[in-house]
């Protein structure tokens, strides 16, 4: 929530635990009450535990989903919901391309363990120039590091 913002946060009376996908439990503390959600010019408003994720823009539960009537049409990534004056409004989801996710090789095994279905690649650039011969350094370029009186094998 902006700094700037006239929304109040307030802590929760019971602090909140939930688990991502891979399984890492956090602990939530604070909580926006009636948070105006502005669709097409219509007001939803929604109480909205804060996150401390930066992928999520919003997660709306089903509670919230029901009481505005809505229909989610996962193939068009859209989502109708019915505002107090009756009317339906629609909201569209965008794509974006998705910046790549790396884990540690613990998260690895685990999720390995625990009958994750993983993929291993390696992926090169192949627009980009190799490097010519005289660009990369040799040893014979550090005369005071390698002596010439070094054995040659």
């Amino acid at each position: 929530m902006p700094a700037n913002s006239a929304i109040v946060r307030s802590d929760l009376e019971i602090p909140t635990v939930v688990s991502n996908p891979l399984g890492h439990s956090m602990r939530l503390h604070h909580i926006y009450h009636r948070c105006p959600l502005s669709v097409q010019g219509k007001q939803f408003p929604a109480d909205l535990i804060e996150l401390p994720h930066k992928e999520f823009d919003i997660i709306l539960g089903m509670d919230w989903l029901t009481e505005h009537r809505a229909v989610v049409d996962c193939s068009c990534r859209t989502v109708w919901l019915r505002a107090e004056d009756g009317s339906d409004v629609s909201l569209s989801g965008e794509v974006f391309p998705k910046t790549p996710e790396f884990i540690s090789s613990l998260s690895a095994r685990r999720l390995i363990r625990k009958k994750c279905e993983m993929f291993l690649c390696h992926v090169q650039d192949m627009r980009k120039e190799s490097p010519r011969q005289q660009d990369i350094r040799t040893v014979c370029n550090f005369p005071d590091v390698f002596p010439e009186d070094l054995p040659v094998e």
